[in-house]
């Protein structure tokens, strides 16, 4: 038979098929001569001392190799093993981690600079990413990290520090921004060009159209997308200086719609990088959610693979959820109402694009869910963690304590507390805290609970547990009032905060003309004002920070030098040097910030002079320890004469925070409410994860705000067009005019028409902007104001007399009257308390709320000739015949206080009446303050001033209209006196009145814009005289045009609120990821970007993933108990204008199972077996002893002749003598245990060698578990992770590598691609395997050794030779195959080649063993006994020497059983073979070191005449 078909053992002996044999050792298949041959041994590459845990081989036949050191936990090493025998110790530190638990999967790719790039991964470290060629790390000459942080540079989700976002400086020129509103983040850059993740967004910033110069009444907003000149100064702190970059992204948003763009590429040189973006930049476009999305962060990952150009990584473990919440249960919050913002001036208003950033306000009188999340060393953030309300107390009533949640019906009806009767009106079953306010004057915040939303009952809560959930009530306008902090002020509101300390520093170093270098060495103080309080100190040039303070420093450092020769000499000229730096250092030593750096030399034949200047011109926030230092040297070199001059004049001051730095214009101010938040507490065993804690708030919507909007109140009356309806007025009370007759004289006496207290109206710009569908239920009082009455202009009516005026209303001449109430006016009257209204005018209902259109007429409202509204009737009882809001003869306001030419108004919320909001709180969307609270180690902090709210401070200018209608004199006796009724309707004429005041409100009323029609003005851009003469009709109502991009919030950075009740899931075995495309010519590597969105889970009945395998366009994806190829070539689909969570369409069609079965078919338990060759992905299948090859089909490649064998032998000893214990071994795929299986590829032979590893506990020992009686036993104990033995004092650990205590058993095969056919078992096991391009790497006992080696056969891993052999049956063939024959001779034709260069016609097999079902020949030495002739190897001298014909004659391997023979037996005893067949052993010690082909063997019988 030709031995051409491989191993093949699945039938009797008898059935052997042709070609094909029993057994083979150490020989391999030669495809061009079909021939098997003893194998190459392998040649000692590089003795590395250690065991090797994994490879990840590069091109040119070069690999990495990880390895530690053997009995022991130390020694992690990583190694750059080249093809010409070097080894590069590229990083050896304990910091790598590395274990011989898990196996390693890596894979490499080259960047632009065609430098290796390595990614690997172990689910037991984060995937990591390293260039093998290029470093770029802090490596000492040991091999270990300088800095040991440097560790996570590593990291394929990179970590990286939370950058500070800092916007303090709008430029109104250079640059072609669209007005919109703009979000900025930053992603790190590192040496390959690879980004980390994006930071959290920071924002808004807003864009208009108009100069920070201009005139306030003048500076507005613009249409969306507006082309302007404006560009913005984007500065991020506290930045990540391990990296090279920083990468810089705006969100901008225009009309609405968001685009994403990276805009710049900033090398970081300090902790602070700037840039200044003006839209001109040419920025390449992103997806959104590369941006606005979370960052991917995963800690390990248990497979990965290459495909496309793009990296897959699959079975993935997140974070762990963090629980604070117990410390977030303790946080407590307060109102702070301290900081301005102008009413009348631009800069420092919220018109100013830096006080919109800085300075946003949360609505008085609203309820607000707070939260706070805390922000990761590694770049990711936690969920957000809800911050509860304050705790009930107590209000007084009728001088009675009531508990604040008392009902209204309570309040009135057992504590008779009639000045809450309208409250009671509103709902008797209101609770106090729902209707008024319950803040306190030191800060307290209001009280709220819902009413049918409750703590989870369980531990985490605390006291809170199965409680009412509580939020955070601001107070209201009236009662900040109450508690000294009034809103609106024209002086006493500090809008600068002056330097704890000022002072000079000044140096002032002159050399003589015979000094040739100076420097300097001192500086002084001088002129000091305030108190340094101890905060820095100067030694020598040192300014060093004692505690944490700010820095203001400007001023000039310079040196000089003169050098001069006497005489010119050109061959030794002089030279002058000049050198100055000041630089910032953190308590380390590691610079911080370099400030400035300028060296100048200036060489000349006689006078060389050179000059630097450093101008100082900075602020910074310096931390304990960190220093300034200034530098200076002036140099002469070679010079007769120098004039060598140095100086520092510079000014510092010292802030304890930048506070209110900032200028402000005009001349009057609001207060902004915000926050304060205290006892935030890091505990110890957070204290070096956490970066800092960050304040979120939930999204306030129409359906969860009690504050529905802010509005100026004015009333209604008697429709002067249609006495039945309601209608409007235009001087709020004065609607139409009546002229007074008595005794037929004109008296000049006007009267009003009737003004109906009840019915209000109120023009609210929220409401008339936007049109919400949600109907307030109730008015509070908010703010009052003693207004002066501005003629604008009169018609000649008012200057005539009585006679002319009513001459001219019968001529029916056009007129219009208008006046100006200004709130804005600088000597406008604030209402004191004691003006304010009674506490049982404070609240009134609304009935029949709604909004009306402008010059339109309802059932039930005349509206025309004026403008749109929000009208309502008031709660008021049937006796009541005026009320505390009237703004004419109210018995509360003294006739001392109202001058003749002022009115009073008021500033009401409107109000919806709830008993839950932001419910459920476990699912809010969120808000960033952009408040975040810097955390150095473990206590307590506090965020002492949080702003980035939701409201704005504005002025708000709208029009008032009534229709005019001028009166006929008919007589009326009625009662005496003679009336004229007015029936002639004077349409083209009215009433108006423009009304200016201060409103808060969540549009940024300031930034409304004209229109481009001449009917979309407004005031006060218009001035008041042209704004008001406009036709009162429907088109030429007032102007609510506006940018919403404006109101924008910070709601891009994705978080969810934590939720111990929800699974919290942090393992996802079966997903996978992928990153972003990369481009063979880009010069970046995005293997470090992935898209939140862009992952698949895998069916979940098929097992956890074990492995990814990429096969031409196909990524192979093995579960446990399955394989799912993907089908074709993957297409992602991403709306980018929608950002949407959860599983993105990362696959065309979904991977399809390739074999489809119930239970699964195919699948592997082993990462380490699951290989990628050229023919397809290898894996073996333990637990069915199945081994497979995965091409364009599933093969079960352990079918071709090994099927019995595998799926006996494919498990492992060491387990199931663990099993046997009562102990389950987790690390069932741990090859550096030794359990586990090791797979290459040999090229040179086309073949897999596929190795399992196992163990065996030795003889004589005990396995036992902790804590077990080990007494009289040789015990090896086993924790559930390691093994020890007991030492003298203590446990000492050892290893699976220990050959004292285990020894090594299992199995190497090879497998032929060609022939698709199983080659031959070999008796080397090596630790790992490398597959290069062109070698094969195998590692053992600490070293690198290189297969293939011609002049080594089967010399493996020492110098010995093994043995080589082959098992072949001889039958007869399929014909003769059942006929007892009688063998005669045996026939083989071999070939031996000398070191590939010659041939050894007299070297051939040196043992056999014959045998068949009952005979058996022993061990044969074939030296003497063979005969060649002509090419072939005759031999026929072999006998039976078996003891019986019952006991099995051989073994598994085919040797001898020694029992059942006896090879002194006579040979008159010794028969012939006789059977259906004979097994032929040959054998091959390799002595001579000959590579022996074997083409063929054969036997001479005759069929057996019995």
């Amino acid at each position: 038979m030709k031995p051409t078909e491989g191993v093949y053992r699945d039938c009797e002996p008898v059935d052997q098929p042709p070609g094909t044999y029993r057994k083979a050792v150490n020989m391999v298949f030669d495809e061009v001569r079909k021939a098997v041959l003893s194998e190459d041994g392998f040649l000692l590459f590089r003795n590395l001392g250690k065991q090797v845990l994994g490879t990840i081989p590069l091109d040119g036949n070069d690999a990495v190799v990880f390895c530690k050191d053997y009995e022991s936990n130390g020694g992690d090493a990583i190694y750059l093993l080249r093809s010409n025998s070097i080894a590069k110790r590229l990083i050896e530190d304990s910091l790598l981690n590395l274990t011989r638990n898990h196996p390693i999967d890596g894979v490499f790719v080259k960047n632009h600079r065609q430098e290796r790039v390595i990614v690997w991964t172990d689910n037991h470290n984060p995937p990591r990413i390293l260039n093998v060629d290029n470093l770029q790390l802090g490596i000492n000459p040991v091999g270990a990290f300088v800095n040991p942080a440097d560790i996570s540079l590593l990291e394929l989700f990179a970590s990286f520090r939370h950058p500070r976002f800092v916007f303090d400086q709008h430029n109104s020129t250079g640059g072609s921004l669209l007005s919109g509103a703009y979000f900025f983040a930053m992603a790190y850059e590192d040496e390959e060009g690879s980004y980390t993740a994006y930071s959290n967004t920071f924002g808004p910033v807003v864009v208009t159209d108009d100069s920070i110069n201009e005139d306030f009444e003048r500076y507005d907003g613009t249409a969306a997308g507006t082309v302007t000149s404006k560009s913005i100064r984007v500065t991020f702190e506290d930045v990540d200086r391990r990296y090279l970059y920083a990468v810089i992204a705006a969100v901008r948003f225009t009309g609405g719609v968001p685009e994403a763009f990276r805009i710049a590429r900033v090398p970081i040189t300090g902790q602070t990088v700037t840039y200044d973006y003006t839209g001109n930049e040419g920025a390449e476009t992103l997806l959104l959610e590369e941006v606005l999305l979370d960052k991917v962060a995963y800690l390990k990952a248990k497979t990965l693979d290459l495909l496309e150009n793009r990296l897959y990584l699959g079975n993935l473990t997140g974070r762990s959820p963090v629980n604070w919440q117990q410390y977030a249960n303790q946080i407590k919050a307060s109102w702070i109402f301290d900081e301005p913002v102008s009413l009348d001036g631009t800069k420092g208003s919220h018109k100013d694009e830096v006080i919109i950033y800085n300075r946003k306000g949360f609505m008085p009188g609203e309820v607000y869910a707070l939260y706070a999340v805390l922000n990761f060393t590694d770049g990711s953030k936690s969920d957000a963690f809800h911050i509860p309300g304050r705790a009930p107390g107590t209000v007084t009533i009728n001088g009675q304590q009531v508990d604040e949640r008392a009902t209204m019906g309570y309040i009135l009806n057992d504590l008779n507390a009639q000045e809450y009767r309208y409250d009671f009106r509103l709902n008797e079953n209101a609770r106090y805290f729902q209707l008024r306010d319950t803040s306190g004057a030191d800060g307290t915040m209001g009280y709220w609970e819902n009413t049918s939303e409750t703590y989870p009952d369980n531990v985490q809560w605390g006291d809170l547990a199965g409680q009412p959930v509580r939020h955070h009530r601001f107070p209201d306008l009236d009662a900040l009032k109450k508690h000294g902090k009034d809103w609106l002020d024209t002086q006493g509101i500090s809008t600068f905060v002056p330097p704890l300390f000022t002072a000079e520093l000044f140096a002032e170093v002159d050399g003589n003309e015979n000094q040739s270098f100076i420097e300097l060495e001192t500086i002084d103080l001088q002129n000091s004002t305030g108190n340094d309080a101890d905060y820095f100190v100067i030694t020598g040039r040192r300014y060093r920070a004692l505690q944490q303070h700010t820095v203001v420093l400007s001023g000039l450092l310079q040196a000089d030098s003169r050098a001069d020769l006497i005489e010119e000499d050109i061959e030794n000229p002089t030279t002058a040097t000049v050198f100055v730096s000041v630089t910032i250092y953190d308590s380390t030593g590691q610079v911080v910030e370099v400030i400035a750096n300028e060296t100048r030399t200036d060489t000349d034949a006689r006078t060389a002079s050179a000059n630097a200047d450093a101008s100082l011109s900075f602020t910074y926030t310096l931390e304990p320890g960190w220093e300034i230092v200034f530098e200076a040297e002036a140099d002469a070199l070679n010079a007769d004469f120098a004039d060598l001059d140095i100086d520092l004049n510079a000014t510092v001051s010292i802030y304890e925070g930048l506070g209110s730095i900032y200028e402000f214009n005009g001349q009057k101010f609001a207060r902004v409410l915000g926050l304060r938040l205290s006892n935030i507490i890091i505990p110890e065993e957070l204290k070096d994860v956490v970066q800092s804690v960050e304040i979120y708030y939930a999204k306030r919507t129409t359906a969860n705000s009690t504050i529905l909007g802010h509005a100026m109140l004015f009333y209604a009356s008697t429709a002067v067009l249609d006495k039945d309806h309601i209608g409007t007025s235009g001087f709020n009370g004065r609607a139409s005019e009546a002229l007074s007759i008595d005794n037929g004289t004109y008296s000049g006496v006007f009267r009003n028409t009737r003004v109906f207290r009840e019915h209000v109206r109120l023009h609210p710009f929220d409401f008339l902007e936007t049109k919400p569908g949600v109907v307030p239920t109730h008015l509070a009082f908010e703010y009052a104001f003693n207004l002066r009455t501005n003629i604008i202009r009169q018609d000649n009516e008012w200057t005539l007399d009585i006679a002319e005026k009513a001459q001219n209303i019968l001529n029916q001449e056009p007129a219009y009257t208008a006046m100006l109430l200004n709130a804005m006016d600088p000597d406008l009257g604030i209402v004191g308390d004691d003006e304010t209204p009674a506490l049982e005018d404070k609240l009134r209902g609304l009935n029949d709320a709604f909004f009306i259109p402008a010059d339109t007429l309802t059932s039930r409202v005349d509206n025309r000739k004026a403008e749109e509204a929000f009208v309502a009737e008031l709660d008021v009882t049937e006796d009541e015949t005026w009320i505390g809001w009237d703004q004419y003869n109210s018995p509360e306001i003294p006739d001392d206080y109202r001058p003749a030419d002022r009115f009073y108004h008021y500033i009401v919320s409107l109000r919806a009446l709830r008993f839950n909001v932001y419910e459920t709180f476990t699912a809010q969307p969120l808000i960033s303050t952009g408040a975040v609270v810097k955390v150095a180690s473990e206590g307590v902090y506090a965020a002492d001033k949080v702003y980035g709210g939701d409201v704005f401070n504005s002025g708000y200018g709208f029009r008032l209209s009534a229709p005019r209608v001028n009166q006929q004199l008919i007589e009326n006796t009625d009662d005496g006196e003679t009336y004229f009724t007015a029936f002639v309707d004077r349409r083209d004429v009215a009433h108006h009145t423009l009304v200016y005041h201060p409103v808060i409100s969540a549009a940024n009323i300031g930034l409304r814009h004209e229109g481009l029609q001449d009917h979309e003005v407004y005031y006060p851009k218009t001035n008041a005289e042209d704004f008001v003469a406009r036709p009162a009709d429907a088109i030429h109502t007032n102007n609510f045009s506006y940018n919403d991009d404006y109101s924008r919030l910070n709601e891009t950075n994705t978080v969810g609120v934590f939720n111990l009740e929800l699974d919290n899931v942090n393992r996802f075995p079966y997903r996978i990821i992928r990153s972003r495309v990369y481009n063979n010519e880009a010069k970046n590597l995005p293997l470090r970007s992935f898209a939140p969105n862009d992952y698949y889970e895998m069916v979940r009945g098929k097992g956890e993933i074990t492995a990814l395998r990429s096969h031409g366009q196909h990524l192979v994806i093995i579960t446990e108990y399955a394989v799912f190829p993907t089908v074709g070539k993957e297409q992602l689909a991403t709306d980018q204008s929608t950002i949407e969570l959860g599983t993105g369409d990362i696959f065309r069609f979904a991977p399809r199972e390739i074999v489809a079965s119930p239970l699964g078919y195919g699948g592997s338990q082993h990462l380490s077996s699951c290989f990628k060759t050229k023919s397809g992905v290898f894996l073996i299948d333990d637990e069915q002893g199945k081994v497979f090859l995965v091409g364009g089909e599933l093969s079960e490649i352990s079918n071709r002749g090994l099927r019995n064998y595998f799926r006996e032998d494919a498990g492992f000893d060491f387990v199931r003598q663990l099993q046997e214990e009562g102990i389950n071994f987790p690390y069932k795929d741990a090859p550096g245990l030794g359990v586990g299986f090791v797979v290459g590829f040999d090229e040179v032979n086309n073949r897999i060698i596929v190795s399992k590893l196992d163990k065996r506990l030795k003889p004589g020992y005990t396995l036992v578990r902790p804590f077990q009686n080990t007494s009289g036993v040789n015990a090896i104990i086993y924790d559930g992770n390691r093994f020890f033995v007991q030492g003298r004092t203590e446990l000492a650990e050892i290893f699976t590598t220990d050959e004292k205590y285990f020894e090594t058993v299992g199995w190497t095969w090879s497998y032929s691609l060609s022939k698709q056919m199983w080659v031959s078992e070999h008796t080397y096991q090596p630790e790992a395997m490398a597959t290069a391009r062109s070698q094969l790497y195998l590692f053992s006992g600490g070293s690198a050794y290189r297969a293939n080696e011609p002049n080594r056969v089967c010399q493996f891993f020492s110098d010995t030779p093994a043995i080589s052999s082959i098992d072949v049956i001889l039958n007869g063939g399929p014909e003769q195959s059942y006929h007892k024959k009688f063998f005669q001779s045996l026939i083989w034709i071999t070939e031996a080649t000398v070191d590939e260069q010659g041939l050894d016609y007299f070297y051939t097999f040196t043992k056999a063993v014959i045998s068949n079902g009952y005979q058996c020949s022993g061990i044969i030495d074939l030296n003497g006994r063979v005969r060649q002739v002509e090419n072939e190897w005759r031999f026929n001298d072999f006998r039976d020497i078996s003891l019986d014909n019952v006991t099995p004659v051989i073994d598994d391997d085919g040797y001898p059983v020694t029992t059942a023979i006896d090879d002194t037996k006579p040979w008159y005893e010794r028969r012939r073979f006789t059977d259906r067949y004979i097994r032929v052993k040959l054998i091959c010690d390799n002595v001579s070191n000959r590579r022996l082909f074997l083409f063929a063997v054969l036997a001479r019988a005759t069929i057996s005449a019995r």
